[in-house]
């Protein structure tokens, strides 16, 4: 069994025991290491819930999903190639690229080179956007189709943004808030079957004991990885 992170006070990622209520926990296949359920855990819950929950991401549609090599971004991407649909996403380097494409994007573009609305809007637009950055909303609405939803997830940019209201109103953009998702129960346990069965792979940049968390946390900061850091405890 695996705990949903999520109802664990404090998130739970630091503690060396914790007791969540029987509600709480998801059955792991057997064919899922403890370091694989911890990788997929609340990133897989908080993609899936963008994508389908609140995004409602239908098969053959297109979706941007920004910060690619994140935890989130990186798992989003394999599950809206799951769902049969064209992907773009975003990246800082060519190395990062070339990685994002190995998980089925269609389309990386590197958002320090590359005006990533007008790039997105060129190849086609996107139904869907799966904004992770938060001062990049401009760029999301120029990157969408007439009709287009952009859920509203992160902050990894900060969170101001200044947006041609404008162009939203014309084009008819519905920008959803998500705060801090999860996908339900059952979907959980989709999930890791999904990942029991290697249709969808958790990247783990790195497994690292604990007791380097400090040495993690700068690893992360450095922005050159992609996937997640697993810390496990001796």
């Amino acid at each position: 069994m695996t705990t949903r992170a999520i109802e664990a006070k404090g998130g739970g990622g630091y503690a060396s025991r914790i007791a969540p209520r029987a509600a709480d926990l998801v059955r792991m296949p057997d064919a899922v290491s403890f370091e694989e359920a911890v990788a997929t855990g609340l990133t897989s819950s908080t993609a899936w819930g963008c994508l389908f929950d609140l995004g409602h991401l239908q098969a053959g549609e297109r979706v941007l999903i920004w910060a690619g090599s994140s935890g989130v971004g990186s798992i989003a991407i394999q599950f809206a190639k799951y769902a049969r649909c064209w992907v773009a996403t975003t990246a800082g380097s060519s190395k990062k690229a070339t990685e994002l494409r190995n998980l089925g994007a269609d389309l990386v573009v590197n958002h320090k080179e590359q005006n990533v609305g007008q790039a997105i809007h060129d190849a086609g637009g996107v139904n869907l956007v799966i904004e992770l950055v938060s001062t990049t909303l401009q760029s999301s609405i120029d990157a969408c189709l007439n009709d287009g939803r952009i859920v509203l997830i992160g902050n990894l940019g900060g969170q101001q943004a200044t947006v041609d209201t404008q162009i939203c109103r014309l084009k008819r953009i519905n920008v959803i808030g998500g705060g801090q998702l999860r996908t339900s129960k059952e979907n959980e346990e989709r999930i890791l079957q999904l990942v029991a069965d290697k249709l969808i792979h958790p990247i783990i940049a790195r497994s690292m004991p604990i007791e380097k968390a400090a040495e993690a946390h700068r690893i992360l900061d450095s922005a050159e990885i992609v996937g997640k850091i697993v810390l496990v405890h001796s």
